[in-house]
């Protein structure tokens, strides 16, 4: 299968992570993801490039299958959620606490087809890796930190 994937990547310009080329969202961030962008994946973790501010959504593989050989992958526009912070974090509160919270005030239901702006305070409150926690455990409400200076610093690394 490894050698079958291997030589199918190679073919056709995909690109290909051996074993051990590491954790695939952080590939990804290295790699992949950008402010701006649109990314479609497969792993569950896909959302975590949001934390650049690149909208990341996790698809099943049928749907990927479509993107990867170039067919339209057609999404509902979905509704846009305005959600401002603002105050500090409490010493022992954290970002995943911050989520949480945003989930259960907007319920997985009310938050699906919906993409969650994060007002402009986030890039403040949340360094980058917890800028990621953020997306990653808010996959279905698809919250999307804006840009900052700071993810330009993380960029140019």
């Amino acid at each position: 299968m490894y050698d079958f994937l291997r030589d199918v990547s190679s073919r056709y310009d995909i690109g290909f992570w051996k074993p051990g080329a590491g954790i695939i969202h952080q590939v990804v961030l290295e790699n992949y993801a950008f402010p701006g962008g649109m990314m479609v994946g497969t792993d569950s973790h896909t959302p975590n490039a949001g934390g650049l501010g690149m909208v990341a959504i996790g698809v099943g593989g049928a749907d990927a299958v479509d993107v990867m050989t170039g067919m339209e992958w057609e999404l509902k526009m979905p509704r846009i959620i305005g959600v401002r912070l603002t105050g500090t974090l409490s010493g022992w509160a954290s970002p995943k606490d911050v989520i949480l919270k945003l989930a259960g005030i907007l319920t997985v239901k009310g938050g699906t087809n919906a993409l969650s702006n994060i007002s402009d305070r986030v890039p403040r409150l949340f360094p980058l890796p917890e800028k990621r926690r953020f997306a990653t455990w808010g996959q279905r409400l698809e919250p999307l930190p804006p840009y900052s200076l700071m993810m330009n610093g993380w960029l140019l690394i």
